[in-house]
């Protein structure tokens, strides 16, 4: 897990979700006249934000801009030989098994759960501001969501697992046949080319992006190793006005914090926000620039799989005393007996 990616795709899903829904904005800044009100959601909706992972180059200062730069990490945790878990069973753990979202696999860190219906597209679908949810229908010609909805399908959630809108992933709030009403709003527009397919809600959510399909869901040789990290990044805000400078910090912080459970279930835990004003920045000439930065600080584990030499079979030779033998092999992995 990269902390970067996931702090960049928490603050660009915020950022989303201010400028469509200004009334955080309304709330967070009860003391402002209407007027600077105003002028501050005109900034948040209409000017570029511009995101720098690491230090920006010197041709891309554009301001506002939030940097994220990291400023120590250090291994937290050990686990005994530096083993975070292993497979022995002949039934992988879930944790220790990876796919891809947008090949509809199965499983990855804690993964995308083994899909309960066929990849099926996208006819139309539409989304209520007011309640956050889109109603979706999909081209079912086999009937099989309607055989699906006469069940209990429990907590599940609508994958993307093609086309546009890939990796894309929303609970399910109820279903009608082949009409499904989600939580959230798809951030592409989804076209004729989406496939989607219904999964099993996970205990937590599949990472983002779209894992490789590394190793077999068969595996029964595979170690996790790894340790947590206590780290500490540094989020800088830095505008070319004093009072945008000091509003935009406080809404970067509301978002961090509504993205919490997002940030947590990727793998950044124990999060701590703290915060303090710099000096104005001579390297932005002619232009004066204004910073306030914000420190995070958590806990984040880092691990690998690696995949340890198993036998395949194991044959047994048996002998009745006369010369002959016979063998007798078994498949460590179908478990089946065989004999010569």
């Amino acid at each position: 897990m990269v902390p970067e990616i996931v702090i960049h795709k928490a603050l660009v899903q915020g950022i989303r979700s201010v400028r469509e829904d200004s009334r955080v904005i309304d709330s967070m800044f009860q003391n402002l006249d209407q007027n600077t009100l105003q002028s501050l959601k005109d900034v948040v909706r209409k000017q570029k934000i511009n995101i720098s992972i690491n230090y920006p180059r010197a041709d891309a200062l554009k301001l506002p801009m939030i940097t994220l730069v990291l400023k120590n990490e250090a291994e937290s945790h050990t686990f005994l030989g530096d083993i975070m878990g292993t497979s022995y069973n002949g039934e992988p753990e879930s944790a220790l098994t990876f796919t891809s979202a947008s090949k509809g696999l199965a499983s990855s860190l804690k993964g995308i759960p083994k899909p309960i219906s066929s990849k099926l597209s996208v006819e139309t679908y539409t989304y209520s501001e007011l309640r956050n949810q889109t109603t979706i229908t999909l081209h079912d010609p086999s009937g099989e969501l309607l055989v699906l909805g006469q069940r209990s399908l429990g907590d599940n959630t609508l994958w993307v697992v093609g086309g546009t809108g890939a990796g894309e992933h929303y609970r399910v709030l109820s279903m009608s046949s082949n009409v499904l009403s989600l939580d959230g709003k798809f951030t592409a527009t989804l076209d004729s080319s989406t496939k989607v397919e219904l999964m099993p809600t996970s205990d937590a959510e599949a990472p983002i992006g779209e894992p490789s399909a590394v190793y077999s869901s068969k595996n029964i040789n595979l170690v996790r190793k790894g340790a947590n990290y206590d780290a500490q990044y540094q989020l800088s805000i830095i505008t070319g006005n004093q009072d945008e400078t000091l509003y935009l910090y406080s809404i970067i912080k509301s978002i961090l914090f509504s993205q919490k459970s997002f940030m947590e279930s990727q793998g950044i835990i124990a999060l701590k926000i703290s915060g303090t004003d710099f000096a104005p920045r001579s390297d932005f000439l002619p232009s004066e620039a204004f910073q306030r930065t914000m420190n995070l600080q958590f806990v984040y584990p880092f691990s690998f799989i690696e995949e340890q030499d198993a036998p395949s079979s194991i044959s047994v030779g048996i002998s009745a005393g006369t010369g002959d033998c016979g063998y007798v092999t078994f498949d460590v992995e179908t478990g089946n007996l065989s004999s010569i």
